[in-house]
């Protein structure tokens, strides 16, 4: 029983937003290659497409969604995402049409039953205005500028324009000219700040899941400050191959630039830099020492002349 008054704090964009994560749930749930359409037709309405299974009638149930709590990419867990996004459509006056292979849905609100309160409702029907695929979700009533706003939440869809400085594992370190850094959670905003050096596209993880509420957003960037430190540092000596090693000295350089900077809130100075001492003794061409190895490197150096002279050049790096 959804009242007319749930979720004071959102607004249409929430709604679009939630509706679009669901369907890119069901591509990823079921490893589907067409991509999810999102667009605008005409002057106020919006078609979001999707090719999975097609929204059955028990997913307008409240409930967590037990497939996407233990599918690490998808972007929902909680089980409220379809019906608050209805819910708040409906309050707003925007006409709602769900179209599967099997069904035709459509959402509004009316008095409920022996009372006076109103409450959202399902219509659902199998006559025909069907679709041959997954789901199409039409919606009547919005404006342009809603539907543009929508695209700031997903990484594939915001129009920031990123460098990517790293990439893998479905996990990225990005950056841009803004004047704020973003986190996002398997490509869904959840988090932007002036704090940080980098904006970050972070894997979701078991530990995260506790993380996030109902909202998903305007987190503290502080709750995931051990994942980006974690892909930052551990990213720095991935060098499998070579298109890793170029990527890595393109960051190697970034990082020496922020690491002159008065304030590195970001990670640990001293991590970063016996980190980046790591990667360049991995090559067998640098050796770093400090001032108490003199005498060391000394014999060091007269044993690889004397039994080693076929071995590459050793650079050693002195280090006060």
């Amino acid at each position: 029983n959804i009242k007319a008054d749930v979720l004071d704090n959102w607004d249409i964009t929430h709604a679009l937003r939630e509706l679009l994560a669901n369907a890119l749930d069901e591509h990823h749930l079921h490893n589907i290659d067409e991509e999810v359409e999102y667009k605008f037709i005409g002057n106020d309405t919006i078609h979001i497409i999707d090719y999975g299974r097609g929204i059955i009638a028990d997913n307008f149930t409240i409930g967590g969604n037990r497939n996407k709590i233990n599918n690490l990419r998808c972007i929902g867990q909680f089980g409220f995402g379809l019906k608050d996004a209805l819910a708040l459509l409906a309050k707003n006056q925007v006409l709602i049409e769900i179209l599967t292979e099997k069904n035709k849905y459509t959402s509004f609100y009316c008095e409920k039953n022996g009372t006076s309160t109103e409450t959202l409702h399902i219509k659902v029907s199998n006559k025909p205005r069907r679709v041959s695929y997954g789901t199409k979700i039409i919606l009547e009533g919005i404006e342009k500028s809603d539907y543009e706003a929508v695209k700031k939440y997903f990484l594939e869809l915001t129009p920031i324009k990123y460098k990517v400085l790293y990439q893998n594992c479905n996990q990225s370190i990005l950056k841009h000219d803004g004047s704020k850094q973003m986190i996002y959670v398997n490509g869904l905003k959840v988090c932007e700040t002036k704090n940080l050096h980098f904006s970050y596209n972070l894997k979701k993880t078991r530990s995260m899941l506790k993380l996030f509420n109902r909202d998903r957003e305007e987190k503290d960037y502080g709750l995931f400050v051990k994942d980006y430190i974690q892909v930052l540092l551990a990213n720095i000596n991935d060098k499998e191959e070579e298109d890793d090693e170029k990527v890595n000295n393109m960051l190697r350089k970034e990082l020496i630039n922020i690491l002159s900077l008065a304030n590195v809130k970001e990670f640990n100075q001293i991590d970063v830099i016996l980190n980046l001492i790591n990667q360049f003794n991995n090559t067998n061409k640098y050796i770093f020492i400090d001032n108490k190895d003199t005498i060391l490197l000394v014999l060091i150096c007269f044993f690889i002349l004397i039994f080693f002279l076929q071995l590459p050049p050793c650079y050693v790096l002195y280090c006060r």
